[in-house]
């Protein structure tokens, strides 16, 4: 998948959540915005962003730009990834509303949308099994047709708010493939079997095969974790480093607190009680003489950040 496909599957997760009018603009001459949607009669304008990294501040502010281009009434970011607490900290300050962990699977095809009629379809004729115990003693269930019935609501409530989670969607289809063999073995064992039970057989099918496409997808992303884990070392041996010179410029303790890649560089944070501005700005200035790569350090609440902006970012631009 590229960040192309994937804008068009933000557009069937947003039709799936309710938005309508789904549209996804031109590629090229965007102003940063992706798709257009509506709902509850407000114009969003989305940015999406398929990255192996966390997405950081520029997307937001992409993303609420383009939203103003367009005349929308909100502006949405959409990934499959992370973002940084900086983006967080500025969607919530210009009103942007974040949605990360979208899934890049085909989770939104004709599997999913099989599971969750299947599923819906089983609570609204659970509802009439109970209005109708309860209200009119029909039919009459005994305590163990209550406790399918309550296994069976259990199986399908999980999968629906969990449907991109593989814990969820296998405890729905174990649930399932219980109360199958609950109601098939006794059949079997006393000779009555009645076929039309093998029906129950259908939702441990479709739940299980949505736990393979799901696993499925999940393996294609721990290939690169090797590469992941490679960066995290390299992220906390730059980010030592840059503290002890820190350290030295500023004449006080600098400590390293985390630190990440967006899609603007490198970010690290900074535990440090200097409120120096002058000094902070030496600091900035010997950084950028010294090293190979562009450098901005800011005073924030916490302490000190500093981005390391990537050579090839900062020389397209």
């Amino acid at each position: 998948m590229d960040g192309f496909q994937f804008e068009y599957r933000c557009a069937e997760l947003l039709r799936n959540r309710g938005f309508h009018k789904v549209s996804v603009t031109q590629s090229i001459g965007d102003q940063g915005i992706d798709v257009i949607a509506y709902k509850n009669g407000k114009k969003y304008g989305i940015q999406c962003k398929y990255y192996s990294h966390t997405v950081g501040n520029k997307a937001v502010q992409e993303a609420y730009s383009g939203a103003g281009f367009y005349d929308c009434d909100h502006a949405m970011v959409m990934t499959n990834s992370t973002f940084s607490r900086a983006a967080k900290e500025l969607a919530e300050k210009l009103d942007v509303q974040l949605m990360e962990g979208c899934p890049s699977n085909d989770i939104s095809g004709a599997m999913y949308k099989i599971l969750r009629l299947t599923n819906s379809s089983i609570l609204i004729l659970e509802a009439f099994i109970f209005c109708g115990s309860f209200l009119f003693q029909y039919p009459e269930l005994s305590l163990p047709g209550y406790f399918l019935l309550t296994l069976t609501f259990l199986a399908a409530i999980s999968s629906l708010p969990g449907w991109h989670k593989l814990f969820f969607s296998f405890f729905s289809g174990t649930l399932y493939l219980l109360i199958f063999l609950l109601l098939i073995i006794p059949g079997i064992f006393y000779g009555n079997l009645n076929y039309w039970l093998l029906f129950s057989i259908l939702p441990v099918i479709f739940s299980f095969a949505h736990v393979f496409f799901l696993q499925r997808d999940l393996d294609r992303s721990d290939e690169e974790r090797p590469v992941k884990r490679k960066e995290k070392r390299k992220i906390s041996r730059l980010g030592r480093l840059y503290a002890d010179a820190l350290s030295t410029q500023l004449k006080v303790p600098v400590t390293f607190r985390n630190g990440q890649k967006t899609e603007e560089g490198y970010l690290f944070e900074y535990d440090c009680c200097c409120s120096d501005i002058q000094l902070i700005h030496r600091a900035e200035l010997y950084l950028n003489k010294s090293l190979l790569n562009r450098y901005d350090l800011q005073m924030t609440d916490a302490g000190l950040s500093l981005i390391q902006h990537d050579r090839k970012n900062f020389y397209h631009r």
